[in-house]
């Protein structure tokens, strides 16, 4: 319950700055963008010849993380409306 009300905290008092918020100004938004897609053509020039890597227990985690995230936004959606 502790977590539950240090989390719920930090929302309510969450404040939007343009500039000061992490990751708010326009110039960071283009660089992540511009970082992910040299990232994904470097991958792919590395990845030409190789196999693929089989990732099903990555794929597994990702899920259940994901899983778990839902249910979590979930009981929070439900705390909100009842």
């Amino acid at each position: 319950m502790e977590l539950y009300n240090r989390v719920s905290n930090y929302i309510s008092e969450f404040e939007w700055v343009t500039g000061k918020t992490f990751m708010s100004s326009f110039e960071t938004a283009v660089m992540g963008c511009v970082i992910y897609v040299v990232s994904l053509m470097i991958i792919q020039r590395v990845m030409r010849n190789r196999n693929p890597i089989r990732l099903e227990t990555v794929n597994l985690i990702h899920n259940i993380f994901l899983c778990i995230a839902s249910m979590i936004m979930l009981a929070g959606l439900g705390n909100l409306v009842f």
